[in-house]
């Protein structure tokens, strides 16, 4: 399984929400789709752009991902929308590396939940130790009120500047800032403090296979 996930700057959220809909109704129509989620930022920390929408999906390889990619770019209305569009996207193809095997899929979450979008560049010689740190995180946050899953996604491109995106779940926003204003969190996650951005989101739209958006 592999994860696209696109950054969307955007000064037309609603125009780009249209094209997210329609470009993902017409994927979900292809083999090897599973799901995909949009999401909207309502507050950022140390933010390295200004990401106002997050767009997840998720494929059964990468063979099936361009395949759809291919017959999608073709489709004349897609074209069309794409021309008006002043959206910006910054891809990130990955596949998962770490997460709570109790929460697996991200097509469950509810539109009530935030989810964190936390991008993150760090040197090629440093992502095992950030993996590692990411699991103590996981580790410390998993018995926390609010918490509900995590997910670790590293990038399939050596040469992408993001080498990860962290996406913890939470019940809300305020939970995981109470929950995590802690001496020993800070502790755990110090040595890569200067390596987060932070896109704390709610959920806009799903699609699944054949469905329209929920």
């Amino acid at each position: 399984m592999i994860q696209v996930i696109d950054l969307i700057e955007t000064e037309d959220k609603k125009q780009t929400r249209l094209l997210w809909e329609t470009v993902s109704k017409e994927l979900s129509k292809h083999s090897g789709f599973i799901a995909a989620n949009l999401y909207e930022t309502f507050e950022s920390i140390h933010p390295t752009a200004d990401y106002q929408l997050t767009s997840f999906t998720q494929w059964k390889d990468q063979e099936s991902w361009l395949n759809a990619r291919s017959a999608v770019k073709s489709n004349a209305e897609i074209k069309a929308l794409l021309e008006q569009s002043n959206a910006k996207f910054t891809a990130f193809t990955s596949e998962l590396r770490s997460s709570d095997a109790r929460h697996d899929e991200l097509n469950t979450i509810g539109h009530q939940n935030m989810v964190l979008v936390d991008v993150v560049s760090v040197e090629p010689e440093r992502m095992d130790a950030y993996a590692s740190m990411w699991n103590n995180a996981k580790d410390f946050m998993k018995d926390k009120n609010g918490y509900v899953s995590a997910h670790l996604y590293q990038t399939v491109d050596p040469s992408s500047e993001i080498k990860f995106i962290n996406m913890p779940e939470w019940k809300s926003a305020e939970l995981f800032s109470t929950s995590l204003k802690t001496e020993e969190f800070f502790k755990i996650v110090d040595d890569f403090k200067d390596n987060f951005s932070l896109y704390l989101s709610n959920k806009l739209l799903s699609v699944l296979p054949e469905q329209q958006p929920s």
